[in-house]
């Protein structure tokens, strides 16, 4: 038995974080291969999808037992483990390149540094790394249309991220209160932007955790598979997206949270 000496939390958080993207990866390759085959073979694609985020789940999972923790793990399990984080690592790195060569992040390109900084710091050499570098689909980016759930009473706020999306990303992007026409039935129009939209941005405040709509929102993204990216400004009640990524705003400022979240929806 070889003893797991665990991670320290700040490497932690940041593998834990390149899993999420990583998911986030292997969701929308699946989900674009759908897009070209016969209805027929989609629970086949399906399958070999959720087997792919279960591993990434189990991983996830060890990976918040081991923290700051000893523990008694095979050789053989070791190295698979090992190589599995060097993959997410690399395929988060490979989405981080690829964004900042769209886009100039000072906060970025400080996650950059720090990724390297944790793949060169751990003994990965003798792994490749590349489980997953092959469901990123770099060539194949549909338009972007992203769906803001948030409270009506922080329509200032949902505002400043919708312009950011619009006029720094260039995504469509779907606000109730600007987006909706007043003579519009409301209920039919957000449930049409749900149903084609890409991504969809949460800002969880304290307003959002205690409106029934946007709980409906999230749940509905989940069950579709959409990707969820929150922007966090509370912790309380959070519900199903205590398992979603997200950025603590009081860490970065909304352009910099912005930047994180391009990559993920």
């Amino acid at each position: 038995m070889v003893l797991w000496h665990g991670f320290y939390p700040e490497n932690s958080k940041t593998i834990l974080k390149a899993i999420e993207y990583t998911k986030s990866v292997v969701t929308r390759h699946f989900e674009n291969i759908k897009l070209e085959v016969e209805i027929i073979h989609h629970e086949e694609i399906d399958n070999e999808k959720n087997e792919t985020i279960e591993r990434l789940n189990d991983l996830s999972i060890f990976i918040k037992e081991t923290t700051g923790k000893h523990k008694n793990t095979s050789s053989d399990f070791l190295r698979r483990t090992q190589n599995e984080i060097k993959s997410v690592l690399k395929t988060y790195l490979l989405i981080i390149n690829n964004t900042l060569s769209k886009i100039d992040s000072p906060a970025l390109l400080k996650e950059k540094m720090f990724v390297e900084e944790i793949i060169n710091r751990v003994d990965y050499e003798k792994y490749d790394g590349r489980l997953y570098v092959e469901y990123i689909d770099i060539k194949y980016e549909r338009e972007k249309h992203i769906f803001i759930s948030y409270s009506t009473e922080d329509k200032e706020l949902a505002g400043i991220v919708n312009k950011i999306l619009v006029e720094k990303y260039g995504f469509k992007t779907f606000l109730a209160h600007e987006t909706i026409e007043v003579s519009k039935y409301w209920r039919e129009e957000i449930l049409k932007h749900l149903e084609v939209c890409t991504g969809i941005l949460a800002i969880v405040t304290d307003n959002f955790i205690n409106s029934s709509w946007t709980h409906q929102e999230i749940g509905y993204g989940i069950g579709k598979g959409i990707p969820i990216f929150s922007l966090l400004y509370t912790y309380k009640k959070l519900g199903f997206l205590e398992a979603i990524q997200g950025i603590t705003m009081n860490n970065y400022s909304i352009e910099d949270a912005m930047d994180f979240a391009y990559q993920y929806i």
